[in-house]
C-alpha cells in the first residue's frame, strides 16, 4: 500500500510540474495578431492608376478604400464614357461595387467617384453638389482635362 501512495504522489507532483511547463504556443501566451484599419474612404492609397484620353496620359491619385480595392481588380478596362450635364462623364458598370458614400457639397475638377453602386464618374469642371458619392480618388494635374474629354461620349483607358 505503501508503494502504491509513493507511486501516486510521485505521479501527482510529477503531473503538476509537467502542467505548469510555459508553451510558446499556447494559444492564451501568443501576441495577438494585427488589426487591420477600417477602410473609412478618407485616405489616399498611395496607389496609382492611370487614365488615357485622346493620346494625353493623367495619372490618379487613388483613395483606401474597398470601391477603388474593387475597381482595380477590374483593370486594365477601356470604356466609352458619356457626357452629362456638361461638366462630368460616366460609365455603369457591369458589376456593382461595395460603397461608403457620402454627401459631398464640393466637386473638383479631376475628382473621380462612384455613383451608386455601379455608375464610375469622372468630373471635368468644379461645382457645389448635394448627391453622395464614393471617392475613388482624384487626377493629380486635371488642368486639360476638360479639353482632353470634349464635349460628347470618350473612350478613357484605365490601368494600373
Amino acid at each position: 500500500m505503501k508503494k502504491y501512495l509513493s507511486f501516486m504522489i510521485m505521479f501527482f507532483v510529477i503531473f503538476t510540474f509537467v502542467g505548469c511547463e510555459v508553451n510558446d504556443n499556447t494559444p492564451g501566451l501568443q501576441n495577438p495578431p494585427a488589426q487591420e484599419q477600417p477602410d473609412n474612404g478618407n485616405d489616399i492609397m498611395g496607389d496609382k492608376m492611370n487614365l488615357k484620353i485622346n493620346n494625353k496620359t493623367f495619372v490618379v491619385n487613388l483613395e483606401n478604400n474597398a470601391t477603388t480595392k474593387a475597381l482595380i481588380k477590374m483593370l486594365p478596362m477601356t470604356i466609352n464614357m458619356s457626357e452629362l450635364n456638361g461638366n462630368e462623364k460616366y460609365y455603369h458598370l457591369e458589376n456593382s461595387l461595395p460603397t461608403n458614400a457620402s454627401r459631398v457639397s464640393q466637386i473638383n475638377a479631376g475628382d473621380i467617384m462612384l455613383w451608386g453602386n455601379d455608375c464610375l464618374v469622372i468630373f471635368y469642371k468644379s461645382f457645389s453638389s448635394g448627391y453622395s458619392y464614393t471617392r475613388l480618388g482624384h487626377i493629380e494635374s486635371a488642368t486639360d482635362l476638360a479639353s482632353s474629354v470634349g464635349n460628347g461620349s470618350v473612350q478613357i483607358v484605365w490601368t494600373i
